[in-house]
């Protein structure tokens, strides 16, 4: 999925598997700076591009949907031992966090590599993956 950060979306929408999977766009100019939003319904996918050139910012990889078969080089069953054991050490890391308006987010780590960087959320419950998020390097946190 990394190979599809930085180049047009078409790059990725007309890609196997996605060229038959449904999905919605939608444009935020609120965000600084502004976005086009893509979300596959019932795939556990959701990227964003540029809203001006429409290149691939952040590709973001939901567990509860399809449990990382096709689109993971991690497997969503693994937990924070194990990734850190699969990456290394994280640039940042953080522990779980309650938002008095968003709920309760589990721990997570940030492993920036030379070409992108790859943010991984863990489950409260289980401490598995619950989202990993693949970011260009010039936007990442």
């Amino acid at each position: 999925m990394a190979e599809f950060l930085g180049k047009p979306v078409s790059n990725l929408l007309e890609s196997e598997p996605f060229t038959d999977w449904p999905f919605q766009s939608s444009v935020d100019n609120d965000s600084d700076p502004p976005v086009v939003g893509y979300t596959f319904e019932g795939c556990g996918l959701q990227f964003n591009c540029d809203r001006d050139d429409e290149r691939v910012r952040s590709i973001f990889l939901e567990a509860e949907e399809h449990a990382g078969t096709i689109l993971s080089e991690v497997p969503f069953d693994q937990d924070r031992k194990q990734v850190l054991a699969h990456f290394g050490f994280p640039s940042k890391s953080g522990e779980k966090v309650t938002d008095s308006i968003l709920g309760d987010f589990g721990p997570w780590d940030q492993f920036q590599g030379p070409e992108y960087t790859i943010h991984v959320q863990y489950r409260i419950d289980s401490g598995c993956i619950e989202m990993i998020t693949l970011m260009r390097n010039d936007i990442a946190p």
